[in-house]
């Protein structure tokens, strides 16, 4: 560490608490993640003025595909009567006109309040990155171009499925017990892809338990990546500014 410039640290929020995903409030769910952030500043002790990037999961993050060329993307994630009331906060990754992107979105109000509560510990949260994006930027280089890329982290689940011509389809919820298997079947049929077509590739944020791994010799068996807990999160240039990260 240097003794001038404290070097960057990352804390997760949002996922480790399945419980909120149903029969809670938006507020309480809040509420929880802010208490959750905030006694993980407490027993980290950080120095003033330490970079901080968020990496949001679970119940802080929403994801759809949408049109690159969309301008009302916002839209597309108040359908569901629990979220309508909800003010969102929606980054696509850039993409040709037309062409298909994922688009991320976090409540604002969770936005603003991380934002004040590392205010008030003196430290600069200028990155806030999705799960998703942050598993499948480490990734990246391990999956083909056609893949199903599953991210597991404390119950939630995010499936999402990439092409050459961009992202085709994502699924995002809670369930610790999720068949991703069929999941990939009904979603292959409808988008008529052989179960061939797109491997599924497996990540999480830590070691797979044992009897999760599939056997290579199968070609429908999920291939499991390398666990996260300890990759770096990977960062690009900042303007002084909060950020929600899409995939890249």
């Amino acid at each position: 560490m240097s003794r001038w410039w404290p070097e960057r640290v990352s804390i997760r929020v949002g996922a480790t608490a399945g419980s909120r995903a149903t029969a809670v409030s938006p507020q309480a769910r809040i509420d929880a993640m802010l208490e959750e952030f905030e006694r993980e500043l407490e027993s980290r002790a950080l120095r003033a003025r330490t970079p901080l990037t968020v990496v949001l999961g679970g119940e802080a993050m929403r994801y759809r595909i949408v049109a690159s060329s969309d301008a009302s993307a916002a839209q597309s994630f108040e359908g569901a009567a629990a979220d309508a009331a909800r003010d969102w906060i929606v980054r696509m990754h850039p993409a040709a006109p037309g062409e298909a992107t994922l688009a991320s979105a976090a409540d604002a109000v969770l936005l603003d309040r991380l934002q004040a509560a590392a205010r008030s510990r003196h430290v600069k949260l200028d990155s806030i990155q999705p799960a998703l994006a942050h598993a499948y930027n480490a990734h990246r280089r391990r999956l083909p171009a056609q893949a199903w890329f599953a991210w597991l982290e404390h119950g939630w689940y995010t499936l999402l499925l990439t092409s050459p011509r961009g992202p085709r389809h994502v699924r995002h919820a809670f369930d610790d017990r999720v068949d991703l298997q069929a999941l990939i079947a009904r979603a292959s049929f409808t988008l008529g892809l052989d179960d061939l077509d797109a491997p599924l590739h497996v990540a999480r944020l830590h070691r797979a338990p044992e009897g999760a791994v599939g056997s290579p010799p199968d070609p429908r068996a999920p291939i499991e990546l390398p666990p996260l807990e300890d990759a770096p999160i990977r960062e690009g240039p900042h303007d002084g500014q909060p950020r929600i990260a899409a995939t890249a």
